[in-house]
């Protein structure tokens, strides 16, 4: 009868969550609770395991499903369905109460966390599986720096609300969005010179000459900005193939101005000729998107500009909102 009426209760999540609360100071797998609950789990109920789990971190690699893996959460969405940058929409409904002042790292996060519910296996073959790999970026590497995101956060309030988007996410009715094929179809691509130039044409002639670069700098920028809008993912973990490609000494230059590009990209009064050009890469990137979604997405990358076959999708005119 105990057990029954402990099943039962609609708060078992934050019961379990309370139980396993050291897990956010050390590795969950060594609380008390959870020791035991990896002894027995076998026997436990469905319900149980399914509360458990994702609180414990307890996920065993199982086969099948993009990624290789598939964790023990039976879920609607699949890891595929998460952008790597949590949707601002799913952010400000469920987790802008509790994150306060730490809203990119727990958009960031929160993103890894839903993956690895449904994925299966640690925490950073979630992040890989994002594109957030710890050659790429410091910020989620090592235990202590993984576990900052949540540190001025109420871990319960955190899991609750994510538990409730993880909800909303099996329930949907719309066919989600394939975020793992769009970001494999952007897989070191890179705006070609041809439809680079086709993008500037469109651009309202100003007179600052500063204004109006369209050098190859610029236009692994616009590269960077199409590759966030199409794929939610963040500025910090794009391709940045062309880059890539230049002598040492100019990826610094490049390396350099990355963070004032981006804030005129994403500040809300950029200046004008950003404000133009976004609004082009903008409609760019609905474009690229839909023919990414309908299998028809760019194969061209940087080789094959440099062997002369640049991919150049058709764009259309018609003036209608940016995304």
């Amino acid at each position: 009868m105990a057990a029954d009426r402990l099943l039962s209760r609609d708060d078992l999540p934050d019961v379990i969550s309370n139980l396993t609360r050291a897990a956010f100071g050390s590795p969950s797998s060594r609380t008390p609770w959870a020791v035991l609950y990896d002894r027995h789990k076998s026997g436990c109920s469905e319900r149980l395991r399914q509360v458990a789990e994702p609180v414990t971190r307890t996920f065993p690699r199982v086969g099948g499903g993009r990624g290789g893996t598939r964790g023990p959460l039976r879920s609607g969405y699949q890891p595929e369905h998460i952008p790597a940058f949590l949707e601002p929409d799913w952010y400000q409904r469920y987790l802008a109460s509790c994150a306060g002042s730490e809203v990119k790292s727990v958009r960031r996060a929160a993103a890894v966390r839903l993956v690895q519910w449904t994925m299966g296996g640690t925490y950073d073959d979630a992040a890989e599986f994002l594109g957030i790999t710890p050659v790429q970026t410091h910020l989620l590497t090592g235990r202590e720096t993984r576990r900052s995101a949540w540190t001025r956060c109420n871990p319960l309030e955190v899991d609750k609300a994510l538990r409730a988007l993880a909800s909303e996410l099996q329930s949907r009715r719309q066919p989600p969005v394939d975020y793992w094929h769009r970001r494999q179809a952007l897989h070191e691509w890179v705006l070609s010179i041809d439809s680079w130039e086709a993008l500037v044409k469109e651009l309202p002639s100003v007179r600052t000459q500063t204004r109006t670069r369209t050098d190859d700098r610029k236009r692994q920028d616009a590269s960077v900005f199409i590759w966030t809008l199409v794929t939610r993912g963040e500025h910090l973990f794009a391709p940045r193939p062309l880059e890539a490609a230049q002598p040492t000494e100019i990826q610094q230059q490049w390396a350099a101005r990355r963070n004032t590009a981006w804030f005129q990209f994403s500040r809300p009064d950029p200046l004008r000729h950003y404000a133009d050009l976004r609004y082009v890469l903008a409609k760019y990137a609905q474009q690229l998107a839909r023919e990414i979604d309908a299998g028809a997405g760019p194969t061209a990358t940087l080789a094959d500009e440099v062997n002369g076959s640049p991919n150049v999708p058709t764009l259309t005119h018609s003036r209608h909102p940016c995304p």
